[in-house]
């Protein structure tokens, strides 16, 4: 390293207000900048050391006293509000996802003919409608579409149900349940009209089997055909009294329809086996043809339904015919 001396400059008179002047190399004075940049340079980075200490110290003091810091609580409430939004936002948009859902879904229970569980849905979405307006969970407009999904997949099983209860081959336990799940869907009339022309469409089917014969005895034509016209109207009472009960106006509908079988059979038995025993004095063979139809005819009195009188208004005529055909011979 270069030395450096300090020389004493005697411009001045007096000696003793000499000035000292330093003189150094180049090479001195750029290691002396250097380290008073590095001291510089230290003593910032110790102020910085110092001033985390100081606010280390004075978090730890004010959180061993229940101070907030400004910083954690602002924080902290947001995460609380946070939290509070979404359990407020968590009930309608799980309901709105389940009305979205609905319409897909109801398309997928009527696809596979699962009549209870859409029923069920459907009431589920009654529900959730009314609650939903109750408590506004749900947009004006959400429940205004909900209401019209389930308007319109009412309408829509309750049209399945109708063709699944028009066909011939739906009877027994089928058609009950297709009846009593139109009737829960608050259409009864129809439900219960189509109880009984279901059983009215297996009947005339089942009566083109029975055709009346020349050569055969009349009373064997007509217990055929009584068995199976009672029969029906015995299936059709106890259908109509499982799903509907004893309410009047389906009892009233029920006799009615019930009085229209038995007139048509009464007509069928007077044409085809009355007829041709009024004609020919067969009064023993008309009597027993009016027995066998009346015999049948009892059978629903048990339960409450009386066709006799239905049946011996027309049968009447027939037996009196066949009695003055039955003089005229003696005479």
């Amino acid at each position: 390293m270069a030395a450096c001396s300090w020389r004493t400059s005697s411009r001045y008179s007096r000696p003793t207000t000499s000035t000292l002047t330093p003189t150094c190399s180049p090479s001195a004075a750029a290691w002396t900048r250097r380290a008073s940049k590095e001291i510089s340079d230290l003593e910032g980075e110790l102020l910085s050391v110092r001033n985390l200490q100081s606010t280390q110290s004075a978090l730890i003091h004010g959180l061993s006293e229940g101070v907030q810091i400004d910083s954690l609580s602002t924080g902290h409430e947001g995460s609380a509000e946070e939290d509070i939004s979404t359990v407020e936002d968590q009930e309608p948009s799980e309901i709105w996802k389940w009305s979205t859902d609905f319409p897909d879904m109801l398309d997928v229970l009527l696809a596979e003919r699962r009549v209870d569980e859409a029923l069920d849905a459907l009431d589920e979405a009654e529900q959730i409608a009314a609650d939903a307006k109750q408590k506004g969970t749900l947009t004006t407009a959400d429940i205004l579409a909900l209401k019209r999904a389930i308007s319109e997949n009412r309408q829509k099983l309750a049209d399945q149900l109708a063709e699944a209860a028009c066909q011939s081959s739906t009877c027994g336990v089928e058609l009950r349940t297709a009846a009593s799940a139109l009737k829960r869907l608050g259409d009864g009339p129809r439900a219960h009209s189509l109880l009984l022309s279901a059983h009215n469409q297996r009947l005339q089917l089942n009566m083109q089997t029975i055709q009346p014969s020349s050569t055969s005895y009349g009373g064997a034509y007509t217990a055929s055909l009584a068995q199976l016209v009672f029969r029906v109207i015995a299936q059709a009472l106890s259908d109509s009294a499982e799903v509907f009960g004893d309410e009047p106006a389906y009892m009233s509908e029920l006799v009615t329809w019930a009085t229209k079988q038995a007139m048509s059979f009464s007509l069928l038995v007077k044409r085809h086996a009355l007829a041709s025993c009024a004609a020919g004095g067969g009064l023993r063979a008309a009597a027993e043809c009016v027995k066998i139809a009346l015999g049948y005819s009892e059978l629903l009195e048990a339960r409450g339904l009386s066709l006799s009188a239905v049946l011996m208004k027309q049968f009447s005529p027939s037996v009196e015919q066949a009695y003055v055909s039955l003089g005229g011979l003696f005479s």
